[in-house]
C-alpha cells in the first residue's frame, strides 16, 4: 500500500468517526429542543440559541425531517 493511499484511508476512517459523532450530537440536540419546548421555552428563543430557523425548530418538535 502506498503512503498516499494509507493516509487517505486513515483520513476516511477519522471522518467516518466524526460523522457518527455529529449524528449523535444532532439526536441529542433535537431531544433537548423538544424537552425545552415542553418546559416552556419559545421557538424563537431556541432557534436563536441553536443557530437555526424557527421553522427548523418546528420541524424538530413535530418529528419531521
Amino acid at each position: 500500500m502506498t503512503a498516499l493511499l494509507e493516509r487517505s484511508l486513515t483520513r476516511l476512517e477519522r471522518l467516518a468517526g466524526l460523522a457518527e459523532a455529529l449524528d449523535f450530537a444532532r439526536v441529542e440536540r433535537d431531544e433537548e429542543i423538544r424537552h425545552a419546548l415542553g418546559l416552556g421555552a419559545t421557538v424563537n428563543e431556541l432557534a436563536e440559541l441553536a443557530g437555526m430557523s424557527p421553522a427548523r425548530v418546528y420541524q424538530i418538535r413535530d418529528g419531521r425531517r
